[in-house]
C-alpha cells in the first residue's frame, strides 16, 4: 500500500499545495498526488492549481498529471467544466504520448457528461461579457479539435459571430472553428488558453504566485487583451499600445503585433482623437503599419491592411502619404484578394469597405474600383459570408450590378452543381422528395440544406415550378436566421432565373414586414430580392394594395434601419417605386429637424397608410431610448403617445409593447391607448403574428426572450394571439429547460390560454422536468424499459429500449395512450426525423395494421393543435417516401365520420404533389364508388380551397384536372356557390396567365361545363 492511500482527502490536498509552490520535482509528485483525490469538493478547490500544473512545459509534471486526470475523470467519475476544457487542451498537446492518452480519456468519457459541458460552454456565446465570449470561443475551438460532432447546439451562434463582429480576433476564432483550422496555426488557440485562464478566469491565484518566464510572457499580453475586450477604452489606453508599437527597441512576437493592431482598430474613436491631435504620431503609426502590410504571417498583414483602411480616414494621416504608399497598399490587396486564403480576402474587402464609407479621397476611390476590375468578384463573393456583404457593398456603390446576381452566393456550390448534373432522373426525383421531408424536419441544419440544395438543383437542372412555393415560404418563417436568409435568396433566385414571373409571387411581394428581420444580412437579402423584381417585373408591383405596403416597408428601412447600407439601398429604391418623391420629403428628412418639426411630421404623416409604420417605428424607437435610458422629456413622450391615441390605427401594434410598459411608468394615456387599441384590434395582426411565429422560438437567445415578453405582454392585455404562434411557444416548453428565464415566461403565456394541450404541457412538464431532467438531458421513463431521451445539445429525440420490444411497437403504444401529450409529440418529433432515411423503422411503422388509424386520429384531434400539426407531417412524409400508401388507407380505412375531416386537414396543410395528388385520387375513388357521400360538401369544398387556390400553371395539369372531376360528378358542389366562384376565379386567372391556345381552349371548355345546369354566373358572364 502507498503511503498516499492511508492519507485522507483534505490531507493529500494540503501535501498538494505545498508541493505545487516547490521545484519541478515537487511539483511533478504533486501532480502524482492528485489521483489519489476522490472527493469532487477537494478537486474543485483544487482546479486553479491543477490548471496552472498543466500549462508548466515540464514533461515529467506532465505525464504524471495526465495519469492522474485519467483516474480522477475515469476511475473517481469527478469532472468539472474547467477539467473538461483542460482535458481538451491536453490533447492539442506537442507530446504525441499525452495527446493519445488525454484522447482515449475523453472518448471514454460518457457522452451525456461531454453534451452537458457543451451546452453550458455554448451558451456563454451569447454572454455580453466579452471575455467569458472569447473563454467560450476558445473551449470550443478545443473541443472541435477532438470531438465535432458535439458542436450542433454551438452552430448557429458561431456563424453569427463569424458573419459579424466587432473584435476581429473573436471573429476570425468563430470562422476557424467553422472551418477546422484550415488557416489559423492552432497554437494560437493554445495561447489564448493560457490567456482565457491567466488573466480572466484565475486572476487572482496566478498573480499571486512565482511565475516563471513564460508565465510572465503571458501577463503582458493579458494587460492587452484587457484592452481590447472592453466595449470602450481611453485615449491612455490606446497611447500606451501607440507608444509600444512606435518603441524599436521593445521585442515582441506576431501575436503581439496583432493584438496591438486589433486594440486600435476596434477603438479607433480614442485613436482618431490621438491622431487628429499629434501629426507626428500619425507620421510614425503610418510607417510602421505599411511595413507590418509586408509580412509573411498572414495575421500581422489583415491587422495592418484593416488598421491602414481606417488611420488613413484621418486627414493628418492621408496628407503624410504619398503615391506610392497607396499603390503599395493596393498592390497588397489586389494580391490578398486574387492569391490569399479566406480570411486575407474577407478582411481585404472590409478594408475596402472602410475606405469607401470613411474616406473621401478620390484618388483611392479610383483606385478600389481599379482592384474591382482586376479580380474575380464572383468566386470571391460565393468563398463564404465574410466576403459575400463586403462584396454587395462594393458593388452597389460602384454600380457593378451584375455581381449583384443571386448566382455569386456563399449558396451556390460547384461541386453540388456537378453532381446535380449527372444525377439519373430517378435520382433527381428521390432528391426533389427528399428535399421537401428535409424542409419539415427538426434540426434546423437539415432545413438549411433542403434550402441550399434546392438552390443548386435550380441552377442546373430543373426549373421552379409552384409547388415549391411551400419549401420555400417554410423557409422565410424559420427559427433560425440562416434559413430565413436562405429563403428569401431562394425567392431572389427563382426571379432572376425565371423568363417571366413566378405565378405565385404575389403572396411573396405581400410579405414586406419580414423584411423587419433581425439579422442584418436577411434585411440585405431582401433589399435585394425588391431590386430585383422592381427592375425586372415591374408590373407585378402595380396592384395599388402591393404597392402601398411596399412603399410603407421600404419607407421605414430608409428612416429607421440600424445599417447605413440599407438604409442607403431603401432610399434608392423609394425612387424607383413612387412617381412623385415630394409627397415624403418632409419624412424622409426627419432626422434633421428640430424636436417641434419632428412633432409636426409625425403628426402629418401618421394619417396616410404608407407611411403610418414608419411614423409609429419612429415613435417607437423614440419610447424605447426613454424607458432604457430612465430619463429624458417626459413632456415630449406625452406628446408622442397624443399622437398614437388620436391616431389609433392597426400599425400602432409595432410600439404597443413601449406604450404598455409606459403604463408603470406613470403615464395615463398610454393605459387609454392599449385599452383603446384592444377594442379596435382584439386579434393580433397577421403581420405581428407572422413576426411571432419566427421569432418566439427563435435560435438566439435574446431575440426569443424579447419576443416572448411581448407575447405575454399582449396576452395579459387580452390581445388573442393565433394557435400557430402558440405551437411554437409549446415546442419551445416541451423541449427547453424550465430554469430559463425564456421559458417560464413562455409557461406565463401557457397558463393563461384556456386550450387543453397548453394545459397539458405545462402539467406534465413541470412533473417531467423535476425527476426527468439531468446533466443536460432530459429522459423519461414511459413503461417496462422504455425511455425517451431528449438531447438539447444535439437537438435529437432517442427512443431507449433495453429489452428489445420492437420500435414500432412502442411508438405506437405511446401514441395511442390517452394522456402522455409531451411525449406524443417528441415521439412524432422522432418520427418526422427519422423516416426520412431509415428505411427499415419506415416499413416496420407502415406494417403496422392500425398506424393509419392511430395517426388519423391524432391529425383530427380536437385542441390539440400542436399534436395535430405533427401527425399530420408524419403521414405526409410516410406517403412521399412509400407511393400509395394514404391513398390506400385512406379508401380502406375510410370512416364516415372523420376521413373527410382528415382529407380536409391534409389538403390544407401538405406541400408535396405527390401527397396531394393521392388525397385527391382516394376523393375521387370514394365519391365515384358511393362511399364518400356529397350531400354534405362543406368537408369535402374547403379541403379543396388550398389546393385550387395555388394550382398555377406551371403545376402538373393532372391534379387540377382530377378536382374539376370530383366537381362534375358531385353535383352538390356545383350547388355551393362560394366553391364554384373560388374554382371559377381560377380558371379565369389560367386563362388570362396561359399563353397556350389549346390550354386556353381546354379551360373556357372546363368553365362551361361548370356552369352548366347551374343558374350562376359568379361574374363569369
Amino acid at each position: 500500500m502507498h503511503i498516499y492511500d492511508t492519507m485522507n482527502n483534505r490531507e493529500l490536498s494540503q501535501l498538494f499545495l505545498e508541493y505545487c509552490k516547490e521545484d519541478w520535482k515537487k511539483r511533478s509528485e504533486a501532480a502524482r498526488i492528485l489521483g489519489h483525490i476522490n472527493n469532487q469538493k477537494e478537486i474543485d478547490r483544487l482546479t486553479p492549481h491543477i490548471i496552472e500544473l498543466a500549462l508548466d512545459s515540464n514533461r515529467f509534471i506532465r505525464t504524471n498529471l495526465v495519469h492522474s486526470l485519467k483516474k480522477i475523470v475515469l476511475e473517481h467519475n469527478i469532472i468539472n467544466e474547467d477539467i473538461f476544457i483542460l482535458l481538451y487542451f491536453l490533447a492539442n498537446s506537442s507530446d504525441k504520448s499525452v495527446c493519445s492518452l488525454i484522447v482515449h480519456i475523453i472518448k471514454s468519457i460518457d457522452r451525456y457528461i461531454l453534451i452537458k459541458f457543451v451546452s453550458q460552454l455554448s451558451k456563454k456565446l451569447e454572454s455580453s461579457n466579452n471575455y467569458e465570449k472569447l473563454y467560450s470561443l476558445v473551449s470550443i475551438g478545443l473541443i472541435s479539435t477532438v470531438t465535432p460532432e458535439y458542436l450542433m447546439d454551438a452552430l448557429s451562434q458561431l456563424m453569427l459571430l463569424a458573419n459579424i463582429n466587432r473584435h476581429k480576433i473573436l471573429q476570425i476564432m468563430a470562422i476557424e472553428i467553422l472551418g477546422e483550422f484550415e488557416f489559423l496555426n492552432k497554437e494560437y488557440l493554445t495561447e489564448l488558453y493560457y490567456i482565457c485562464y491567466i488573466g480572466y478566469h484565475y486572476k487572482e491565484i496566478f498573480q499571486n504566485h512565482n511565475l516563471k518566464d513564460n508565465f510572465k510572457e503571458y501577463f503582458n499580453k493579458i494587460k492587452y487583451y484587457n484592452i481590447y475586450l472592453k466595449e470602450e477604452t481611453s485615449k491612455d489606453d490606446i497611447l500606451e499600445v501607440v507608444n509600444t508599437i512606435r518603441n524599436r527597441g521593445y521585442e515582441y512576437d506576431d501575436t503581439l503585433k496583432i493584438l496591438e493592431m486589433s486594440i486600435l482598430y476596434t477603438h479607433f474613436k480614442p485613436l482618431r482623437e490621438l491622431l487628429e491631435e499629434d501629426e507626428n504620431l500619425g507620421k510614425v503609426l503610418l510607417e510602421e503599419v505599411l511595413w507590418y502590410i509586408k509580412s509573411d504571417n498572414f495575421m500581422v498583414k489583415l491587422s495592418a491592411i484593416l488598421l491602414f483602411s481606417k488611420i488613413v480616414t484621418v486627414e493628418k494621416v492621408y496628407q503624410h502619404l504619398d503615391k506610392r504608399d497607396i499603390n503599395e497598399f493596393f498592390k497588397v490587396i489586389e494580391n490578398s484578394l486574387n492569391k490569399g486564403n479566406y480570411l486575407l480576402k474577407g478582411f481585404s474587402l472590409e478594408a475596402l469597405h472602410n475606405l469607401v464609407k470613411w474616406g473621401g479621397s478620390q484618388y483611392i476611390l479610383e483606385k478600389i474600383e481599379k482592384v474591382m476590375e482586376r479580380v474575380d468578384i464572383e468566386k470571391i463573393m460565393n468563398e463564404g459570408y465574410l466576403s459575400y456583404y463586403y462584396a454587395i457593398y462594393l458593388s452597389y456603390y460602384f454600380k457593378k450590378l451584375h455581381y449583384l446576381s443571386a448566382r455569386y452566393s456563399p449558396n451556390i456550390s460547384e461541386e453540388l452543381i456537378e453532381n446535380f448534373k449527372d444525377l439519373e432522373f430517378s435520382e433527381l426525383h428521390e432528391l426533389i422528395k427528399n428535399i421537401y421531408l428535409g424542409a419539415k424536419k427538426r434540426r434546423w441544419l437539415d432545413r438549411f440544406y433542403s434550402g441550399k440544395y434546392l438552390g443548386n438543383v435550380l441552377c442546373c437542372r430543373i426549373r421552379y415550378n409552384s409547388q415549391m412555393f411551400e419549401i420555400v415560404n417554410r423557409l422565410l418563417y424559420d427559427t433560425n436566421y440562416l434559413n430565413r436568409n436562405i429563403g428569401i435568396w431562394l425567392f431572389r433566385l427563382i426571379i432572376e432565373i425565371e423568363n417571366r414571373p413566378p405565378s405565385n409571387i404575389n403572396p411573396i411581394i405581400k410579405t414586406t414586414y419580414l423584411f423587419d428581420d433581425w439579422y442584418f444580412g436577411t434585411r440585405v437579402e431582401y433589399m435585394l430580392f425588391y431590386s430585383t423584381l422592381i427592375s425586372k417585373f415591374p408590373k407585378n408591383i402595380q396592384l395599388e394594395t402591393i404597392k402601398t405596403g411596399l412603399i410603407s416597408t421600404i419607407l421605414t428601412k430608409c428612416l429607421t434601419d440600424k445599417n447605413r447600407f440599407i438604409r442607403h439601398v431603401s432610399r434608392d429604391l423609394l425612387y424607383k417605386l413612387v412617381d412623385d418623391i415630394s409627397r415624403y420629403s418632409e419624412l424622409l428628412d426627419y432626422h434633421n429637424k428640430k424636436p417641434e418639426e419632428q412633432i409636426f411630421i409625425l403628426n402629418k404623416y401618421i394619417k396616410y397608410p404608407e407611411t403610418r409604420k414608419a411614423v409609429v417605428m419612429l415613435i417607437k424607437n423614440k419610447l424605447e431610448e426613454y424607458i432604457k435610458n430612465k430619463n429624458g422629456d417626459k413632456n415630449y413622450i406625452e406628446t408622442l403617445l397624443k399622437i398614437i391615441y388620436e391616431n389609433i390605427c392597426e400599425e400602432v401594434i409595432y410600439a404597443l409593447f413601449e406604450i404598455i410598459r409606459l403604463k408603470r411608468r406613470n403615464f395615463p394615456l398610454s393605459a387609454e391607448i392599449v385599452k383603446s387599441y384592444v377594442e379596435k384590434y382584439p386579434k393580433l395582426p397577421r403581420y405581428m403574428a407572422d413576426t411571432f411565429y419566427k421569432l418566439v422560438n427563435d435560435h438566439i437567445f435574446k431575440i426569443r426572450y424579447t419576443t416572448l415578453l411581448q407575447v405575454l405582454a399582449y396576452v395579459n392585455e387580452g390581445i388573442i394571439i393565433q394557435r400557430r404562434v402558440l405551437n411554437r411557444i409549446k415546442e419551445l416548453v416541451v423541449y427547453a429547460d424550465t430554469c430559463s428565464k425564456d421559458v417560464k415566461i413562455a409557461m406565463k403565456i401557457l397558463d393563461k390560454i384556456e386550450e387543453p394541450e397548453c394545459k397539458a404541457i405545462l402539467q406534465e412538464k413541470e412533473r417531467i422536468f423535476n425527476r426527468c431532467f439531468k446533466d443536460g438531458v432530459m429522459e423519461i421513463p414511459l413503461f417496462n424499459s422504455v425511455k425517451i431521451r431528449y438531447i438539447p445539445a444535439l437537438d435529437t429525440v432517442e427512443i431507449v429500449n433495453s429489452e428489445n420490444i420492437p420500435i414500432s411497437r412502442i411508438i405506437a403504444q405511446i401514441l395511442e395512450f390517452k394522456e402522455m401529450t409531451i411525449p406524443k409529440i417528441m415521439v412524432l418529433d422522432y418520427l418526422i426525423n427519422e423516416i426520412v432515411s431509415n428505411d427499415n423503422l419506415l416499413n416496420e411503422i407502415s406494417s403496422i395494421t392500425d398506424i393509419f388509424k392511430i395517426l388519423a386520429k391524432l391529425a383530427v384531434l380536437p385542441d390539440y393543435s400542436l399534436i395535430s400539426k405533427k401527425a399530420l407531417t408524419v403521414l405526409e412524409e410516410i406517403s412521399i417516401k412509400k407511393g400509395n400508401w394514404l391513398k390506400d388507407n385512406l379508401i380502406n380505412k375510410f370512416d364516415e365520420k372523420n376521413t373527410p375531416f382528415l382529407m380536409k386537414r391534409l389538403l390544407k396543410s401538405v406541400s408535396s404533389p405527390f401527397v396531394e395528388l393521392e388525397i385527391i385520387e382516394a376523393c375521387k375513388y370514394l365519391i365515384d364508388n358511393n362511399i364518400l357521400k356529397c350531400k354534405k360538401p362543406r368537408n369535402i369544398a374547403k379541403g379543396l380551397y388550398k389546393v385550387i387556390y395555388n394550382t398555377y400553371s406551371d403545376q402538373p395539369w393532372i391534379i387540377f384536372k382530377k378536382i374539376v372531376d370530383i366537381v362534375e360528378e358531385c353535383p352538390e358542389l356545383k350547388e355551393n356557390r362560394e366553391f364554384l366562384d373560388v374554382l371559377s376565379k381560377k380558371i379565369m386567372d389560367l386563362i388570362e396567365w396561359e399563353t397556350s391556345p389549346t390550354a386556353k381552349t381546354y379551360l373556357l371548355g372546363i368553365l362551361e361545363r361548370l356552369h352548366e345546369d347551374v343558374g350562376y354566373t359568379g361574374g363569369y358572364r
